[in-house]
């Protein structure tokens, strides 16, 4: 039986664990140290082949001279998040 997530990480967790997000370290960040990047199968999952068409599409603005993420060539098992079914609720 899988419940609805508590918080924000929960969340991400379990995008994570789906193979939608890939979550990379980021050494240089404080207090976040990890960066969260759509993968191929986010995409695909939206019918859409870039992270613009994304975008378009739901109506969202990047705002300008934000840094885009990019999407994740392949979900890096190294350095993706490692999560279980106690982390996610499931």
């Amino acid at each position: 039986m899988t419940t609805i997530p508590r918080d924000g990480s929960e969340t991400l967790a379990l995008l994570v664990s789906r193979g939608l997000l890939a979550a990379e370290r980021d050494e240089g960040a404080q207090g976040r140290p990890n960066v969260y990047r759509p993968t191929p199968q986010l995409l695909q999952a939206f019918g859409v082949q870039t992270l613009e068409e994304l975008r378009e599409g739901m109506g969202i603005t990047k705002p300008s001279g934000a840094p885009d993420p990019g999407v994740a060539d392949e979900l890096d098992t190294d350095a993706a998040l490692e999560v279980g079914d106690d982390q996610i609720g499931a």
